[in-house]
């Protein structure tokens, strides 16, 4: 228990006894060594010497006196038939000068043929006849003396008895004042004590007769307290005082609960304001997108029937006026320039009324449109178009700035391909995978230099990529002089793989 040895000794068994500074007392059989402290009930942690008598004692000395323990009581513990150690102290009640004994010299106790024991000490040599020291087998009677809560005395009516005291509430500190009653040596009796419900094990008091304790919780408790006389016979049923500490009204079980449902109540009541602030809200929301849709329908409606339809007769009355007026040719060209116009701005008004109408605002709805647009652009061309789409399309709503400039980025690129390319065939691929939609448009027209820059400019190809990265997409091309021209765009969706051609 310590590297520190200040004693050994060999009994005629053959057990190394062996003493410590700091760690107690330790016994060394069949090769292997136990301990014993004061926590155990050994007198003292400082061992100065030991010695056997013929009685079946091990006498002991330090600078507290000097003391003795039966090996027996030792073979107990061990075994677990003691839960602690006796041991019999001697000091100057017992005719001692002084209790300090001698241990930086050896030896520090000596046996004498006769059998008495001898033990240097600061003043002289003391003697002691093992064979002469009467045991006191009678153990002291224990009483719980008084009960101090928060510093005022507590009337004990009705203490010993299996009724609990009632204590009110407090601060929850408790004093429990106790005593015992031995006719030999009273100075010399041991208390050891255990509060139940806050100890786990007994508490060594020494000659200490008040045990202390703070800010004890509400609830149960037994205290209980042993005592032994000077010769360590310890009276173990001792004396006991059930009580009862009672709560503050906060600390009550009722007034938690109510706490608790008071917080969940509360922590329910925000809950379900801020989930119907949240649902107003998004009905709000909705209801302004209802309208802003419902207006956009209208609007859209209003341009094509309105605008649309006039546009439409002076576009009819121009191709008429067109043929019967065919010979003049003051006018012919001037008709034409009206009736192109026309046309023009009713292919433009399609396409307004198409980026308006919400409706239209899918990813099925974009594709289906470009479709359209790439076969009546081509009509009447010598360029082959060639449209690769899926054919079937994850439900995904597309938001009308999106759809619309996705739909210019492909007129733009169709509109080069037709006009600068000098392509025979154009060749519009859309594929949706991976939660992406990827538009590509290639031609095998001509090309151009890549880090030419007039020509890099010439076709609106940073219009065309300031609208794709605005959407968070990528915008790619590739082209060289004789081999065509490669426009890819991509743009991330929410939804799940479809790849299908036609």
């Amino acid at each position: 228990s310590d590297d520190t040895v200040t004693a050994i000794y060999e009994d005629k068994d053959g057990v190394l006894w062996v003493g410590t500074a700091n760690g107690g007392l330790n016994r060394l059989r069949d090769k292997r060594f136990v301990s014993y402290t004061t926590k155990q009930g050994l007198f003292s942690d400082e061992i100065f010497s030991i010695e056997d008598d013929d009685e079946g004692w091990l006498w002991m000395s330090c600078s507290r006196g000097v003391f003795r323990v039966r090996k027996r009581d030792l073979d107990d513990y061990d075994a677990g038939r003691a839960k602690w150690i006796s041991c019999i102290a001697y000091g100057k009640t017992d005719g001692m000068e002084s209790p300090q004994c001698n241990g930086a010299g050896k030896p520090a106790v000596w046996k004498s043929r006769d059998g008495r024991l001898w033990f240097p000490t600061s003043k002289g040599v003391v003697s002691v006849d093992p064979r002469t020291m009467k045991v006191d087998h009678v153990p002291p009677s224990v009483y719980v003396d008084q009960v101090l809560v928060d510093q005022r005395p507590l009337a004990l009516h009705g203490a010993g008895n299996d009724a609990p005291v009632h204590i009110p509430p407090g601060r929850g500190e408790l004093e429990i004042r106790y005593t015992a009653i031995s006719l030999s040596a009273a100075e010399k009796v041991r208390f050891k004590y255990k509060l139940e419900g806050i100890d786990a094990n007994w508490l060594d008091a020494g000659g200490r007769r008040a045990a202390y304790y703070n800010n004890i919780p509400p609830g149960p408790y037994k205290f209980r307290v042993i005592a032994c006389n000077k010769d360590g016979i310890w009276n173990e049923i001792g004396a006991s005082l059930p009580f009862e500490l009672e709560p503050h009204y906060w600390q009550t079980l009722w007034f938690r609960g109510l706490m608790v449902l008071l917080v969940v109540g509360g922590a329910s009541g925000t809950a379900l304001y801020a989930t119907r602030r949240k649902m107003q809200r998004q009905l709000q929301a909705l209801q302004q997108r209802h309208a802003i849709e419902k207006e956009r329908g209208r609007i859209a409606k209003d341009i094509h029937d309105d605008l649309g339809s006039s546009l439409t007769r002076i576009m009819m009355l121009g191709e008429r006026v067109e043929e019967e007026l065919g010979k003049q040719k003051d006018v012919a060209p001037h008709i034409s320039k009206i009736v192109s116009s026309a046309r023009h701005t009713v292919q433009s008004l399609d396409e307004i009324v198409w980026a308006v109408n919400p409706e239209n605002d899918t990813l099925n709805g974009l594709l289906e449109y470009i479709g359209h647009y790439a076969d009546e652009f081509f009509e009447n061309t010598s360029v082959n178009c060639r449209l690769e789409l899926p054919v079937e399309l994850p439900a995904f709503n597309l938001a009308a700035e999106t759809r619309h400039n996705l739909f210019l980025v492909v007129k733009e690129a169709l509109n080069n391909a037709l006009k600068h390319s000098g392509a025979t065939e154009v060749r519009v691929e859309v594929t949706v995978e991976k939660g992406q939609v990827q538009i590509r448009v290639e031609d095998n027209g001509c090309g151009f230099d890549m880090s030419n820059e007039a020509a890099h400019r010439g076709n609106g190809l940073d219009n065309m990529r300031k609208r794709i990265e605005s959407l968070g997409g990528q915008f790619e091309i590739v082209s060289a002089p004789q081999q065509g021209t490669s426009l890819k765009t991509v743009l991330k969706l929410n939804a799940g793989q479809t790849r299908a051609m036609i």
